[in-house]
């Protein structure tokens, strides 16, 4: 299993709701080759992290 973690900090934090209804609009998990699962959380007004999980490397 391999993980990514990714760390998210917006210059604004008005633009943290756009850019994850972008995400979630936009996004296509099947374009990510074994990807298992990922989890998205908001920690304060102005940073996200996203965990992805995937089969392989």
């Amino acid at each position: 299993m391999f993980c990514i973690v990714c760390s998210v900090r917006y210059s604004n934090s008005k633009l943290m709701h756009v850019g994850h209804q972008y995400m979630a609009d936009n996004f296509d998990p099947k374009t990510l080759n074994g990807l298992l699962e990922f989890k998205t959380f908001h920690l304060t007004p102005d940073k996200g992290l996203g965990i992805f999980t995937f089969d392989n490397q």
